[in-house]
């Protein structure tokens, strides 16, 4: 079964705003980038996605981060389609007219993913899984069957919500949730910060060009 892996990010411009109180502009994108780059390793090394996909405003600055290979595609995503679900509505489109079968979406401010958490999704036997945020309202990890009839009219309903909201969405597919700490932990607020283990924020910090206020 062919599996594409697809990422958005929103780039340097407005990244990690929510960390504001604690970081300089500069320290946020270095972050932001860094979480990045740590997931598409993680990716890479789990073997579980035959294709990377990342769609981007920001396609210049994407490519000079990440480089080029021969299983990564940068789709960048126009401003008539703005927003999250829209650039995995571009995803999901491309993905069809490349003939894979599966999508995996991830966010990229995951600093404890490991690839054992990536098996356990790979693992899950259902159309749509689910893996929640630890407060379980969000939703960081989605996998869809594209190869299920559903699965090109599935609504991604990132967001405010989203766990519940795809829940629902979900509801008449066959569905599996998976919990592990490295898909649950993202970064979005000053406290995601002080509830990362030391060695954690250390080897974030330890890419930043400009110490942490």
């Amino acid at each position: 079964m062919q599996t594409v892996a697809v990422i958005a990010i929103r780039g340097s411009i407005g990244a990690k705003t929510r960390l504001a109180s604690r970081f300089s502009e500069h320290v946020r994108a270095d972050l932001a980038w860094t979480m990045f780059l740590h997931v598409l390793g993680v990716i890479r090394e789990s073997g579980i996605a035959d294709h990377l996909l990342i769609v981007t405003r920001e396609p210049e600055e994407t490519r000079h981060h990440t480089g080029a290979s021969p299983n990564m595609t940068i789709l960048p995503q126009p401003v008539e389609y703005s927003g999250l679900n829209a650039a995995f509505d571009l995803g999901r489109d491309w993905a069809i007219a490349h003939g894979f079968e599966t999508m995996l979406i991830l966010h990229p401010d995951l600093p404890l993913l490991g690839t054992a958490d990536l098996q356990r999704i790979a693992q899950a036997d259902a159309t749509v899984v689910l893996a929640p945020d630890q407060k379980g309202v969000g939703t960081n990890a989605l996998r869809l069957r594209l190869d299920h009839p559903r699965g090109h009219l599935f609504t991604f309903r990132f967001g405010p919500d989203s766990h519940r909201l795809h829940l629902q969405e979900a509801a008449s597919l066959a569905l599996a949730e998976v919990h592990t700490p490295g898909l649950a932990r993202d970064l979005d607020w000053p406290e995601d910060w002080d509830n990362l283990p030391e060695t954690a924020r250390d080897r974030l910090l330890g890419h930043c060009r400009i110490p942490a206020s």
